[in-house]
């Protein structure tokens, strides 16, 4: 019947998600017309079906799917296992076959939902099921299409007693054009190895430093510059303040945005002073070097 229909279309859509693995699609049939042999003769039923596959997959890998098909069966059909034979629902199995890029695909066992038997109108039932694990061995697209389905269903009377049993065949509908009965494309590709990302180039800096001597405080600041092309020199810089051949200061700072500040205290002997300044330099600045004197007195 019908419903076996859309069991297949399910089963296709299954295996298709089976093979795929990382980024969830939109897997959906398109309403699907099946020639299926009912109790009253051959009838069409119409299915649709989805999937939870995503649209690709990577070479060697492999996923499992979970398939959900909607089939309507016609309100003739119902109405005949509904007045001949009391049946007030239905349930049952049904063994899918379908392609991928033409070749036949192993069957794929699904399950029929029980479902009621309204008293008039037709009646959709839902079946669902999972194919086999597909792990796709080389790149390249995978179509998968319905091909033909039988089902075992079984229509039960209020009470639950048996009222009919059906074994339906159902093959695709006959039209010009024919059936798209395309229910999934997946996209196999090689795995990509993430690629490191090359050392950042290092630009060259220019340090200089200005320096003044506070005679009130008795201190002498000395401001530090590490000049780039971005501006935003950071790590660490050396300062050695000396008179003469004596050493007055020497001390590490840290370097932001090209800029540190040093205060040397407690200076009172009159003279000449050097700040010699060594920036160490970081990952993507080069160091440098600078110097200048300060009189005192």
């Amino acid at each position: 019947m019908h419903l076996k229909s859309s069991l297949a279309a399910l089963g296709i859509a299954s295996i298709v998600a089976t093979g795929l693995g990382a980024v969830p699609s939109v897997a959906a049939s398109g309403n699907l017309v099946f020639i299926c042999g009912t109790v009253i003769g051959d009838k069409e039923f119409i299915t649709t079906a989805d999937t939870d596959l995503p649209a690709t997959l990577a070479t060697g890998a492999s996923a499992p799917v979970n398939v959900t098909a909607k089939v309507t069966i016609p309100d003739d059909v119902r109405n005949a296992v509904y007045t001949f034979f009391g049946a007030r629902k239905v349930a049952g199995t049904a063994k899918i076959q379908a392609t991928q890029n033409g070749a036949a695909l192993p069957d794929i066992a699904a399950t029929v939902a029980s479902a009621d038997l309204p008293a008039s109108g037709p009646v959709t039932v839902t079946a669902t099921g999972a194919g086999p694990t597909f792990t796709p061995t080389a790149a390249g697209t995978y179509v998968l299409k319905a091909a033909s389905y039988t089902a075992s269903l079984v229509f039960t009377k209020e009470d639950g007693s048996a009222a009919y049993t059906a074994d339906v065949s159902c093959t695709p509908k006959p039209t010009t054009p024919a059936q798209d009965l395309t229910v999934d494309t997946v996209t196999v590709a090689d795995a990509t190895t993430p690629t490191t990302p090359g050392t950042p180039a290092v630009q060259a800096t220019t340090t200089t430093v200005s320096g003044k001597y506070a005679k009130k405080q008795s201190r002498i600041v000395a401001k530090v510059k590490v000049g780039s092309a971005d501006n935003a020199a950071t790590g660490k810089a050396k300062v050695k303040v000396t008179r003469g051949k004596k050493k007055v200061a020497n001390v590490r700072v840290e370097v932001k945005a090209g800029k540190a500040k040093v205060v040397v205290a407690k200076v009172t002997k009159p003279g000449a002073y050097t700040i010699t300044v060594s920036y160490a330099g970081d990952a993507t600045h080069a160091a440098s070097k600078g110097r200048t004197k300060v009189k005192v007195g």
